[in-house]
């Protein structure tokens, strides 16, 4: 376990090592410059916005950032926001093993993370079940609509909030350019079907819209049992729509108008679980859940052409949800209506300020369980970026945040950049957190339902600690990309759901503060490539997550994932992009998980038949194995509860005109 002496210690290495990697590096290029006028494959001139809540090259900011664009989504055939986030170093997608199930991510180990799409929040205030994460990342805009995806992997509490605890994912939807629109449509295994279509198109007097519609049905899932490795079927239908609207008016040359709307729909049913020797539980009830997503988002920006900008942004959010069983029926909706503006200052050469003001105000209830609450807060942030001496920033942040049940909490961060040239840098953060209960933390009622009692507890204390973080980016040459970054959080009154099972799968679920919860993550990353047509990628990602309970000792929480790697390969020409996408685990507690490893992979294919059509295909658990991304273990027969799918297939064709 790497302790905070030993972490200043790895960051005076990382600082030091980082001028030899660096020498090499600026032997080669200089000032983003590549050798004979070849094109770069990375670059940290690459400007990236939620960092920073504004535009800023990569360089020149004191965060884990991994970009994921609309060139690679379409290279890798992916299709939901599932399999882009499942290839990012660190992530790792907690499902229940089928598409109409929850689908949550984690970055670093950490579920406490804030989404944003076009920057506005869509986190639910109510919370995400018995998870961490307060959002189901299904209610995401479908792949069609997605220009890229920025993953901050650095707690940034002081100008997001609560939430933000291990890092901000903010998916940038595409905007209308020229005139162009795209048909998508395939097929695959157990009865999927795919259906979509985008397109946009700009005018000279500044007006562009951006359409995106998309529609996927699944007749059931196939999946390995991990202790027969008998294949199985879950009767598990899904249904998932996605559309997404974005219209732009420029106004002069410095000013931009925005509307969007994106709207969601799942409908799936859900098996409960698998409770092993080929048996679901409970094997007497079906049920089917209806998740619905409407959000509308309105906004005004300024000063695009200068130094000194903001913008004013309104937003709807509307989430209802349905649960249908045999023997309940439960009905839970969250309405969230806000506002966020921002100005961005250039107080004098080298020195930048951003400030800002945040409302929230979300209507919760669960007609099946508990009446309606209002769930307000409030912030007011600011940022200031000072360059001090040459190629040293300083950042420095406050955040005041008012919340109607826990009152007032003021937060502050700081963060040292030292860019070393254009093609590498070195960082080390300090964030401090608050972060208030979730409502279905708060007002869950106890209550017994097939024989397991749950319930939660409005004497819940908000949670409160720091982050450090600290690493090394560099462009080794332009073939070659480095990453490593280190952190570890400390969390005062830390919230879980604890659950407890007997033989007969009765049991207690409740939440509690725990005394402290510490977790510490190791990433090392590296992107080269080979030749003109060759690239490969890797990394591996370190996670330890210890709870203390009260009694001064720090346990390993064994539903974590200590070991986490992702590998890929590329081969592309004029004619053929092809992957192979690989993810794998080990370290895996035996207590929680079937397995204490596994590794799985996905292939896929893309030929351009000509320029106006494309035919894709991809293999899904090439190897077909037997795993399970949630802990959870049957008492029967030690198989996982809620394994993952087995080998499936996918085709389709693009047609652009």
């Amino acid at each position: 376990m790497l302790n905070s002496s030993k972490a200043a210690k790895l960051m005076v290495a990382l600082l030091c090592g980082s001028a030899l990697c660096t020498s090499v590096a600026f032997a080669e290029q200089t000032d983003g410059q590549t050798r004979g006028g070849e094109a770069k494959e990375f670059s940290l001139a690459e400007t990236v916005v939620t960092a920073s809540r504004v535009e800023k090259k990569r360089v020149d900011t004191p965060a884990n950032v991994t970009v994921v664009d609309a060139k690679t989504i379409e290279e890798r055939n992916y299709q939901d926001i599932l399999d882009i986030l499942q290839d990012v170093p660190g992530a790792s997608v907690i499902t229940s093993g089928f598409r109409g199930s929850e689908q949550h991510v984690t970055i670093n180990g950490e579920e406490r993370i804030l989404f944003l799409v076009n920057g506005h929040r869509v986190n639910l205030t109510r919370g995400g079940g018995h998870a961490r994460q307060a959002f189901d990342i299904r209610s995401l805009p479908g792949v069609g609509a997605i220009e890229r995806v920025e993953i901050v992997k650095n707690a940034s509490t002081s100008l997001y909030g609560s939430d933000a605890v291990g890092g901000v994912i903010n998916v940038i939807t595409k905007r209308g350019a020229g005139t162009s629109v795209k048909a998508d449509i395939g097929a695959g295994s157990w009865g999927k079907r795919k259906y979509a279509i985008n397109g946009g198109g700009s005018t000279e007097s500044g007006f562009s819209a951006f359409i995106s519609a998309e529609k996927t049905k699944q007749k059931y899932t196939k999946f390995k049992d991990t202790k027969t490795h008998d294949t199985l079927k879950w009767d598990a239908d899904y249904d998932f729509e996605a559309v997404s609207v974005r219209l732009d008016q420029e106004i002069g040359e410095d000013q931009l108008a925005t509307l969007t709307f994106d709207h969601t729909m799942t409908d799936a049913g859900q098996p409960y679980s698998y409770r092993g020797n080929g048996q679901f539980y409970p094997s007497a009830i079906g049920a089917t859940g209806t998740m619905l997503d409407n959000n509308v988002t309105g906004k005004y920006e300024w000063g695009l052409s200068g130094d000194n900008n903001g913008y004013i942004q309104l937003y709807l959010n509307n989430n209802e949800g349905n649960l249908y069983q045999t023997a309940s029926h439960s009905n839970y909706t969250e309405k969230a209506k806000g506002i966020s503006a921002q100005q961005h200052v250039k107080l004098f050469e080298g020195n930048n300020l951003t400030f800002g003001y945040e409302y929230n105000n979300s209507k919760i209830e669960n007609k099946g369980t508990y009446k309606e609450h209002s769930l307000i807060t409030q912030a007011f942030f600011l940022q200031d970026e000072w360059e001090f001496v040459d190629s040293w920033q300083l950042n420095a942040g406050w955040r005041y945040d008012h919340h109607n049940y826990f009152g007032h909490k003021n937060t502050g961060s700081v963060s040292l950049n030292k860019k070393f040239n254009e093609t590498s840098h070195a960082y080390v953060s300090f964030n401090q957190v608050f972060n208030a209960p979730q409502g279905n933390d708060l007002f869950w009622p106890y209550s017994n339902a097939w024989g397991f009692e749950m319930g939660g507890d409005e004497n819940l204390k908000p949670e409160t600690g720091h982050v450090v973080s600290l690493g090394y980016e560099a462009e080794l040459s332009d073939k070659t990309h480095l990453n490593v970054a280190y952190s570890r959080s400390s969390l005062k009154d830390a919230i879980r759901w604890n659950t407890v099972f007997n033989p007969d799968w009765t049991g207690r679920s409740f939440v509690e503060n725990i005394d402290r919860q510490k977790k510490h993550a190791l990433e090392l990353s590296v992107d080269h490539r080979f030749s003109e047509n060759w690239k490969a990628w890797a990394s591996y990602v370190y996670v330890k997550v210890e709870n203390d309970g009260g009694t001064g000792t720090f346990a390993r929480d064994e539903t974590s994932k200590p070991n986490l790697y992702n590998f890929g390969v590329q081969y592309e020409n004029d004619k053929w992009n092809v992957n192979l996408l690989a993810r794998g685990a080990n370290g895996l507690s035996r207590k929680q998980y079937a397995s204490s490893g596994y590794l799985t992979a996905d292939l896929t294919a893309q030929y351009k038949v000509n320029k106006n059509i494309s035919v894709y295909g991809s293999v899904y658990n090439l190897f077909n194995a037997a795993y399970a991304d949630k802990y959870g273990i049957n008492a029967a027969d030690g198989s996982a509860v809620y394994p993952m799918p087995s080998r499936s297939f996918f085709v389709g064709v693009q047609y652009a005109f």
